[in-house]
């Protein structure tokens, strides 16, 4: 077994839960997979690869010996090597954790617990891909402004206790500080359990800008029924201030994304600016109607109630006006999805504008995407998947796709570029579009001429699952040969009508393989 400082291979049966096939016996690394991060997997496939083809793996640990051809490795979305074969006809990995006994994979599963946590807590405090996906002086900045928050903290807590203090509260200042501190602190806990989905919100903005309105309005209404409950006031006020901060992580992660859709000269600097005075403008503005309306309003609690309602039931429209009005050109899985099915539906001539795209999209939160009656999950393991691409195109293939009974999968190379991806949106649209003809009443009802988008079509002409009479290894080999045919010509028609195909937003989940 290799012993370096930097590079060791750790064999470990650990607990790795998979949609579909076994539990695998994992291959784990230390060290350099922990400095680079998910995006450092490249090292760790080709140590593991090493070691796997010298024997210099201890063996002991594994449950039983690895033996047969190793035809391809995959990082689970823990930072884990998973090897396949498929000496056996199949997709299979090497090793069955089903054979372990449980004081075995108990004690394995301890044993990996201090990598996973360091895992879980990476993807929580820095961003994917750390530190390649960031500049050189991330690091240092992060630390002096972690020191800074901390010290802003202190002074935001004597300040409280000044300011109560004043108000005549003298008498138990500290307790009641304390009170509204530890309102303020348990409130702090909901942006971490936020930080670790910033790809999503990078994916889709105006959606998860909208929820975060509806959850600010929420944390308000809260803070508003502390008067009709005193005695809860800490539990509603920290729960109120929890539901805020939510609300304001997300919110200030998707402002940047819709404010880069405005930048049109490198000055997204000046339009954020702007846009910080505008808002104290209207922001002021506001407040002095706000004092206005509370001094107007009788003092009964039922009426103010009402006014907040009514108040927030037009903010809420507001902001839906507003996300709509953004044209956001960055392919995300439903603008993708749409585009694909207009590619196709147009007999790979022509696909929809950004204005056309951004008008269709459904960005109301708790309100199903477009085309996610067989959706498409990007990025799932190879077991999920059950094969890999044929062997005399398995050089060049860039992922292999499946279709299961109610959704579309797709496994990805570790080098699946944003061109790959395209070619996966637009088999998926193919199967979508194959699949409602087949089982939703042929081409008249499901595929007429002036249709450029599946949206609209009856139901039936959607399919949510896949008939048991359908070949479906079949129908995706017809796809992949649409795919492969017309990628091209989408890629160019995508560029000519004003979308970005350099950078994709399709938040995939975090496994990547190589074979």
């Amino acid at each position: 077994m290799v012993r370096s400082p930097r590079r060791r291979l750790v064999a470990t049966s650990t607990i790795g839960v998979l949609a579909s096939g076994p539990l695998a016996t994992i291959a784990t690394w230390q060290g350099e997979r922990l400095s680079r991060g998910c995006f450092g997997f490249l090292t760790g496939l080709q140590v593991a690869e090493a070691a796997l083809s010298k024997g210099q793996l201890d063996r002991e640990r594994w449950t039983r010996p690895l033996a047969g051809q190793v035809d391809a490795y995959e990082m689970d979305r823990h930072g884990f090597v998973v090897a396949y074969s498929t000496s056996t006809g199949t997709l299979r990995p090497l090793t069955d954790i089903k054979s372990a006994g449980w004081g075995q994979r108990l004690q394995d599963a301890l044993a990996a617990s201090p990598e996973r946590i360091l895992l879980q807590l990476r993807s929580v405090f820095l961003p994917d891909g750390f530190p390649d996906s960031v500049g050189p002086s991330y690091l240092r900045y992060s630390l002096w402004r972690g020191a800074q928050n901390i010290v802003s903290a202190m002074t935001a807590v004597l300040s409280t206790h000044a300011l109560l203090a004043a108000v005549g509260l003298s008498s138990t200042p500290v307790a009641a500080a304390t009170s509204w501190v530890l309102k303020d602190g348990i409130g702090q806990l909901g942006k971490l359990l936020t930080a670790r989905r910033g790809r999503e919100f990078d994916a889709d903005p105006k959606r998860y800008r909208l929820s975060s309105d509806l959850l600010y309005d929420a944390g308000l209404s809260l803070e508003i029924l502390t008067p009709l409950f005193p005695q809860y006031f800490l539990a509603l006020a920290a729960l109120g201030n929890f539901t805020k901060s939510v609300a304001i992580t997300v919110g200030m992660a998707c402002r940047n994304s819709v404010l880069s859709s405005f930048v049109l000269r490198g000055n997204l600097g000046d339009i954020s600016a702007k846009n910080d005075a505008q808002n104290v403008v209207t922001n002021l503005t506001g407040m002095g109607l706000g004092i206005l309306t509370a001094r107007v309003l009788p003092p009964q609690p039922a009426i103010r109630l009402g006014a907040f309602a009514a108040l927030t039931a037009l903010y809420s429209v507001l902001n839906y006006k507003s996300m709509k009005a953004v044209r956001l050109n960055v392919l995300n899985r439903q603008r993708g999805a749409i585009l694909a099915d207009s590619f196709v539906r147009s007999d790979a001539q022509d696909v929809l504008d950004v204005d056309t795209v951004n008008d269709l999209e459904c960005i109301v939160p708790f309100i199903p995407e477009h085309f996610q009656h067989l959706p498409l999950r990007l990025g799932v393991s190879l077991a999920q998947v059950g094969r890999l691409p044929p062997v005399r195109r398995r050089t060049n293939a860039r992922y292999v796709m499946t279709l299961a009974e109610r959704e579309i999968r797709v496994a990805l190379h570790e080098r699946a570029s944003p061109r790959d991806l395209i070619q996966v949106l637009l088999q998926s649209a193919y199967l979508r579009y194959a699949l409602g003809v087949k089982q939703g009443g042929g081409v008249a009802r499901c595929s007429p001429r002036n249709v450029r988008t599946a949206i609209g079509l009856p139901r039936s002409c959607l399919p949510s699952s896949v008939g048991r009479d359908i070949d479906r290894e079949r129908l995706v080999a017809q796809a992949e040969a649409y795919a492969e045919a017309h990628a091209d010509a989408f890629y160019r028609t995508l560029e000519q009508r004003g979308w970005n195909t350099r950078v994709l937003q399709l938040a995939p989940e975090r496994y990547r393989g190589r074979w």
